[in-house]
C-alpha cells in the first residue's frame, strides 16, 4: 500500500495520528460538501459548547442533512457529527491495555462475524 499521508515527516505516534485524523477528516469533510452544499458543512474550528450543553471537539466534521420536526412539532435541522478516529498500531497503556489492531484484523472479524444469508 503506498502512504498518501507522509509520514516520515513526523517526530511520533501522537503526530502521526493528529495527522491522519486530520486528513481523513478533510477529506470526510469535502465528500459531505459536495453531497450536502458548502453551506450545510463545517470543521469546527477550536472546542465549543452550544447555549444547551452539547459539546464538540476541534476538526469535529458537522454536517446538517435535512430538517424534520422534533416532538413539539417544531421544524428542526438533523445534524451529523462525524470525526475520524485512528486506532493505535502499537500496544500501549499504564492502567489499561490498548490494544494494536491492523486493517486485515479488521476484514477477518468481519468475514468471521458475518449473518448467514436468509433464505
Amino acid at each position: 500500500m503506498n502512504n498518501v499521508i507522509n509520514f516520515s515527516e513526523m517526530k511520533n505516534d501522537t503526530m502521526r495520528k493528529k495527522e491522519t485524523r486530520k486528513f481523513c477528516n478533510n477529506q470526510i469533510y469535502e465528500k459531505m460538501k459536495d453531497v450536502f452544499g458548502e453551506e450545510n458543512v463545517l470543521i469546527v474550528p477550536y472546542e465549543i459548547e452550544t447555549e444547551n450543553g452539547i459539546s464538540f471537539s476541534s476538526g469535529t466534521v458537522i454536517c446538517c442533512v435535512g430538517q424534520t420536526k422534533n416532538n413539539e412539532g417544531y421544524d428542526v435541522d438533523v445534524i451529523v457529527e462525524i470525526s475520524a478516529k485512528v486506532k493505535s498500531w502499537n500496544n500501549t497503556g499504564t492502567k489499561r491495555l490498548i490494544k494494536a489492531v491492523n486493517y486485515d484484523d479488521v476484514l477477518e472479524a468481519i468475514e468471521l462475524n458475518k449473518p448467514e444469508a436468509k433464505d
